[in-house]
Protein backbone atom coordinates (compact mmCIF):
# COMPACT_ATOMS: atom_id res chain seq x y z
CA UNK A 1 0.00 0.00 0.00
CA UNK A 2 3.05 2.25 0.84
CA UNK A 3 4.19 2.36 -2.47
CA UNK A 4 1.09 2.87 -4.44
CA UNK A 5 0.10 6.28 -4.95
CA UNK A 6 -2.95 7.70 -4.43
CA UNK A 7 -2.48 9.42 -7.61
CA UNK A 8 -0.96 7.69 -10.21
CA UNK A 9 1.38 8.86 -12.55
CA UNK A 10 0.47 8.87 -16.41
CA UNK A 11 2.18 6.85 -18.91
CA UNK A 12 4.77 8.61 -20.91
CA UNK A 13 3.20 9.22 -24.38
CA UNK A 14 -0.48 9.40 -23.37
CA UNK A 15 -2.30 12.43 -23.26
CA UNK A 16 -2.58 13.00 -19.57
CA UNK A 17 1.64 12.58 -19.19
CA UNK A 18 1.12 15.51 -21.77
CA UNK A 19 -0.68 17.53 -19.72
CA UNK A 20 1.16 16.73 -17.05
CA UNK A 21 4.12 18.31 -18.69
CA UNK A 22 2.36 21.57 -19.65
CA UNK A 23 1.39 22.17 -16.21
CA UNK A 24 5.04 21.88 -14.91
CA UNK A 25 5.88 24.38 -17.52
CA UNK A 26 3.25 26.50 -16.37
CA UNK A 27 3.50 26.43 -13.35
CA UNK A 28 7.65 26.45 -13.02
CA UNK A 29 7.41 29.08 -15.28
CA UNK A 30 5.23 31.06 -13.27
CA UNK A 31 6.72 30.70 -9.79
CA UNK A 32 10.41 31.01 -11.27
CA UNK A 33 9.15 34.74 -12.56
CA UNK A 34 7.21 35.45 -9.11
CA UNK A 35 6.15 38.27 -8.04
CA UNK A 36 5.91 39.00 -11.78
CA UNK A 37 1.77 39.07 -13.06
CA UNK A 38 2.00 37.61 -16.46
CA UNK A 39 -0.95 37.37 -18.33
CA UNK A 40 -1.78 33.91 -19.96
CA UNK A 41 -1.00 35.42 -23.79
CA UNK A 42 2.51 36.24 -22.34
CA UNK A 43 2.41 33.02 -20.20
CA UNK A 44 2.64 31.21 -23.70
CA UNK A 45 5.33 33.32 -25.40
CA UNK A 46 7.53 33.15 -21.59
CA UNK A 47 7.25 29.33 -21.68
CA UNK A 48 6.48 27.84 -25.33
CA UNK A 49 9.35 26.83 -28.08
CA UNK A 50 6.71 27.99 -30.67
CA UNK A 51 4.06 30.26 -29.04
CA UNK A 52 1.83 30.21 -32.30
CA UNK A 53 1.59 26.27 -32.13
CA UNK A 54 -2.04 25.89 -31.73
CA UNK A 55 -1.45 22.32 -30.07
CA UNK A 56 1.65 24.02 -27.66
CA UNK A 57 -1.22 27.31 -26.87
CA UNK A 58 -4.41 24.89 -26.27
CA UNK A 59 -1.89 22.77 -23.87
CA UNK A 60 -0.52 25.76 -21.93
CA UNK A 61 -4.40 26.90 -21.80
CA UNK A 62 -5.69 23.63 -20.29
CA UNK A 63 -2.79 23.62 -17.81
CA UNK A 64 -3.61 27.39 -16.60
CA UNK A 65 -7.01 25.63 -15.97
CA UNK A 66 -6.26 22.63 -14.72
CA UNK A 67 -4.07 24.25 -12.41
CA UNK A 68 -6.79 26.79 -11.26
CA UNK A 69 -9.03 23.89 -10.35
CA UNK A 70 -6.38 22.29 -8.34
CA UNK A 71 -6.06 25.69 -6.49
CA UNK A 72 -2.20 25.68 -7.24
CA UNK A 73 -3.00 28.94 -9.56
CA UNK A 74 -5.26 32.57 -9.09
CA UNK A 75 -6.70 33.51 -12.51
CA UNK A 76 -8.22 37.14 -12.78
CA UNK A 77 -10.33 37.57 -15.47
CA UNK A 78 -11.05 41.08 -16.33
CA UNK A 79 -14.28 42.79 -18.08
CA UNK A 80 -12.95 44.95 -20.41
CA UNK A 81 -10.30 42.56 -21.91
CA UNK A 82 -10.27 38.84 -23.18
CA UNK A 83 -7.15 38.16 -21.42
CA UNK A 84 -6.67 37.00 -18.05
CA UNK A 85 -3.61 37.52 -15.20
CA UNK A 86 -2.38 34.06 -13.69
CA UNK A 87 -0.26 33.97 -10.04
CA UNK A 88 1.04 30.99 -8.28
CA UNK A 89 -0.94 30.73 -5.21
CA UNK A 90 1.24 30.55 -1.70
CA UNK A 91 0.22 27.08 -1.50
CA UNK A 92 2.42 26.02 -4.62
CA UNK A 93 4.87 28.93 -3.41
CA UNK A 94 5.34 26.83 -0.50
CA UNK A 95 5.53 23.27 -1.98
CA UNK A 96 8.14 24.42 -4.65
CA UNK A 97 10.34 25.94 -2.08
CA UNK A 98 9.70 22.92 0.11
CA UNK A 99 10.61 20.61 -2.68
CA UNK A 100 13.98 22.44 -3.83
CA UNK A 101 16.78 20.95 -4.10
CA UNK A 102 18.95 23.15 -1.64
CA UNK A 103 18.98 21.82 1.90
CA UNK A 104 17.03 24.18 3.99
CA UNK A 105 18.42 26.46 7.25
CA UNK A 106 17.90 24.54 10.26
CA UNK A 107 16.75 26.51 13.56
CA UNK A 108 18.40 25.83 16.30
CA UNK A 109 15.89 24.61 18.18
CA UNK A 110 15.77 21.54 15.81
CA UNK A 111 18.51 19.34 17.32
CA UNK A 112 19.43 16.57 14.77
CA UNK A 113 17.80 15.12 11.94
CA UNK A 114 14.42 14.54 11.75
CA UNK A 115 13.66 10.88 11.09
CA UNK A 116 11.67 10.61 7.56
CA UNK A 117 10.68 7.79 5.68
CA UNK A 118 11.58 8.35 2.04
Amino acid sequence: MLDQRSYPRPAKGTTTWQDWKFQRAVLVGLIDLHPVQLTVSELIREVAVDPEDFGTRDGIERAVLDLEGMGLLHRHDFLNREDSIVVPTRAALHVYALLEDDEPKVPEWAAGEPQLRR
